[in-house]
């Protein structure tokens, strides 16, 4: 039983010799987030497919924002009305201030038409909040990318 083997000479070259190693693990990546909507709505476009690298602040997805359109456009009219609504009270303070100081007003009505001033003034910052919230939700309608990246599972 002969074990020999044949033995080859070739020429001596260069080059660059790929190194693998097999291994079992894992990867993971340095820098994660999960993308989640601060508003409901239908997903109206996705801007990016699987495994694609995006840039931060690209947007990923839009929301449908008409529902959150006309609820800004809602709590533009309801303040435009506040404010007509405060001048006409602002108009009758001026105007009865006079009849008040001289006695040809009670002062208890004198009292209710700047309480309903008071309350006109503090119905407009009320307005004024609804309609920033609705800003804000309208903006949430885009949802752009945190941090730049490569992306992931839908």
């Amino acid at each position: 039983m002969n074990m020999s083997m044949p033995i080859r000479v070739s020429a001596v070259k260069e080059a660059s010799v790929p190194v693998f190693y097999d291994n079992f693990g894992y990867l993971q990546a340095e820098y994660s987030v999960d993308v989640r909507s601060q508003v409901t709505g239908e997903i109206s476009t996705v801007n990016f497919k699987e495994g694609q690298f995006v840039k931060e602040g690209d947007i990923l997805f839009t929301i449908d924002n008409r529902l959150y359109l006309s609820a800004l456009k809602q709590s533009e009219a309801t303040l435009a009305q506040d404010i007509a609504n405060k001048n006409y009270a602002q108009f009758m303070v001026d105007k009865n201030k006079s009849l008040s100081n001289v006695g040809a007003m009670s002062i208890q009505d004198y009292a209710k038409l700047i309480s309903n001033l008071a309350t006109t003034n503090a119905t407009i910052l009320a307005d004024e909040a609804s309609i920033k919230t609705n800003q804000i939700n309208l903006n949430y309608c885009t949802i752009t990318a945190p941090i730049s990246g490569i992306t992931g599972i839908r």
